[in-house]
């Protein structure tokens, strides 16, 4: 499993205005979303669960982002680990959006904090609180990451251990109905906010079976009950935010909200790229107007067909220069999934392979809902193990026009039907970017021309 390596970064998220305070991030990130005068747990709307806000009221106080997750049992693996961010919004049920993640046998969860830092509070009060699903929180062991150099230097001093250098430092186990954790227990007496921590890894200590439907603890939430506001610089009380644009800066900045540029270059002016390739305002006459067919014919209809002549759709030649693979005038000998060039019917036709990694991409599909080629599909030998990691269609001017969604050699439903935003394109050449995983783990990247026709 790929694994988000954690970093000592803060990240920070433009927040968009919605018209709602209950959600689990909408009640954890500390912005008057629904415009009633009330913040986070102030807002009745914001009761998600039985006891969050009793325990936890302060929405800044929960994790923010998921920095890294793997699950224990082989095969099994909670498909959006995202449930444990934000607020406790668990509403016993795994039906809806996702409100819990589960760790799996041996599993691991590590969550970031950034609009805020998990402090010690300098006594004997839990300074981290964990939700999990059900009446008990299943063994777990904890341990941080730590913000500053300054808290690495004390917490070596103080002998707590980080065993398996990965800069995040042990600090125990935990369980039981709602688990807390007081951070000084291996402290030794230091004052509140000596150490800080940006971010927390809960690991399941126990083998649990990987037979359950949700196997491992289930971790609903996580909040920092002793905790420092930062800004999206980092620093603790700061007022930096991130703006329209994308950028941290002071409210009061000058440039607040000004960086942003459009294709001309503008700050904050309203060009785009129209389907044409041209930086032209929307509302501008030539706007999708400058289009030249393969003739070089502003707006067109000459496009290549399927033997890569340039002629316009309706044209007697159109499709009848080609030769086969053979060299044969409007043959048909094609070339098979063994690379080999013979007639369909011929009895050599796709057995000629050696090895087992033939792939057959098409030079042209006709999606005129004829039920013949109408869709870009890909094609495999019955014999070859492969599956599909990347199907991408641009268009000549290299614009992305399509990402396949999960397409299967099996299942055409994840293939290009020759549409983009909803409108059937008109016939012409496009690229294609396909890599393909085969079974023994090799990964192959193919890329060329398809040619849509009418």
């Amino acid at each position: 499993m790929y694994r988000i390596k954690p970093i000592l970064l803060f990240l920070f998220f433009a927040v968009v205005v919605s018209a709602q305070e209950n959600t689990a991030l909408l009640c954890a990130d500390g912005i008057d979303n629904d415009g009633d005068g009330l913040i986070d747990c102030a807002d009745p709307d914001c009761e998600l669960s039985l006891n969050t806000c009793d325990i936890c009221p302060d929405g800044l106080s929960y994790a923010d982002i998921l920095l890294d997750y793997a699950s224990g049992c082989a095969g099994i693996a909670d498909p959006q680990p995202t449930g444990a961010l934000g607020a406790s919004d668990w509403a016993f049920t795994f039906e809806d959006s996702p409100q819990a993640v589960f760790l799996g046998a041996g599993g691991f969860i590590t969550l970031g904090f950034t609009n805020n830092l998990l402090t010690n509070s300098g006594n004997a009060d839990p300074d981290l609180w964990i939700f999990e699903v059900g009446d008990l929180v299943e063994p777990t062991d904890l341990s941080l990451l730590p913000a500053d150099a300054e808290t690495v230097a004390l917490l070596q001093t103080l002998g707590v251990s980080d065993t398996d250098d990965d800069g995040f430092f042990e600090f125990g186990g935990t369980g039981g109905a709602l688990a807390q954790k007081d951070i000084d227990e291996l402290l030794s007496g230091q004052p509140a906010g000596a150490v800080r921590f940006s971010a927390v890894k809960i690991s399941d200590s126990v083998s649990s079976d990987c037979e359950t439907p949700s196997p491992g603890p289930d971790i609903d939430a996580v909040c920092a009950l002793s905790s420092l506001p930062v800004d999206c610089l980092g620093i603790t009380g700061g007022t930096a935010i991130t703006d329209a644009c994308g950028v941290c800066l002071q409210p009061d900045d000058p440039t607040f909200n000004e960086s942003c540029a459009d294709c001309a270059g503008t700050p904050n002016g309203d060009f785009v790229t129209d389907e044409c390739g041209m930086c032209i305002a929307p509302d501008d006459p030539a706007f999708n107007q400058s289009c030249t067919d393969c003739a070089g014919t502003v707006n067109g209809t000459a496009v290549l067909d399927a033997c890569g002549v340039c002629l316009p759709a309706g044209d007697p030649d159109f499709n009848a220069s080609c030769t086969d693979c053979a060299g044969v005038p409007n043959g048909t000998a094609i070339i098979d999934l063994c690379g080999d060039c013979f007639p369909a019917d011929d009895p050599l036709f796709n057995q000629t392979c050696l090895g087992n990694k033939s792939i057959f991409i098409p030079s042209a599909f006709s999606p005129n809902a004829d039920g013949i080629n109408d869709i870009f599909a890909i094609y495999k030998d019955p014999a070859t193990q492969a599956v599909l990691r990347q199907y991408l269609i641009f268009d000549r001017w290299g614009e992305l026009i399509f990402t396949g969604n999960n397409p299967s050699f099996t299942d055409s439903a994840g293939f290009w039907d020759g549409t983009f935003r909803e409108k059937r394109m008109q016939s012409a050449v496009f690229v294609y970017v396909i890599t393909v995983e085969f079974g023994d783990g090799e990964r192959q990247t193919f890329s060329g021309d398809i040619l849509l026709s009418d």
